[in-house]
């Protein structure tokens, strides 16, 4: 047999006021008018602050609505949302075109294979040549002058430094 532990009883939510005959808020400005009337209580009042909140706490969290239906999203859409790039107005970052997901793959590669054998040097290879088509394309018609500078940065690393042996 299984003992539960009593729980306290519910503190019913604050009701919004009723509408006089003279014309009083209704539906949402009322619930906004006795949510505001409680902040205002426990603003003026510290020793009832705890309690008031408490009580909006549980109204809230037993009026939470339900959760989202999210229809699933194919691979394609997700590709398509994720070149229009973050935050929209001023991409920043987006999901990585093939270019630069040549550059990653020939990167596993290098890293991946033992010394300097000809599977290092093709994997070394795959990434100049991706990272640099990916710098060029940035460079040349960037989304933004972010991305540009991006894009002449990476050049510029790759031209200096990006294929010397580590």
């Amino acid at each position: 047999m299984m003992i539960t532990p009593a729980l306290p009883p519910p503190i019913p939510c604050a009701s919004p006021p009723k509408p006089s005959s003279a014309g009083g808020p209704t539906g949402r400005a009322a619930a906004s008018a006795a949510t505001k009337e409680v902040t205002r209580q426990s603003l003026s009042e510290p020793s009832s602050a705890p309690p008031a909140l408490a009580r909006l706490a549980r109204c809230t969290l037993r009026h939470a609505p339900a959760r989202a239906n999210i229809p699933p999203v194919s691979v394609a859409e997700l590709w398509r949302r994720g070149q229009v790039g973050w935050p929209r107005s001023f991409p920043v970052a987006q999901a990585p075109n093939p270019p630069l997901l040549l550059a990653f793959a020939g990167r596993m590669v290098a890293g991946a294979a033992n010394g300097d054998g000809r599977a290092n040097k093709i994997g070394r290879s795959l990434f100049a040549l991706g990272f640099g088509v990916w710098a060029w394309q940035e460079t040349t018609s960037g989304a933004n002058w972010f991305r540009r500078l991006l894009g002449l940065g990476a050049l510029g690393w790759l031209l200096g430094n990006g294929t010397r042996r580590q």
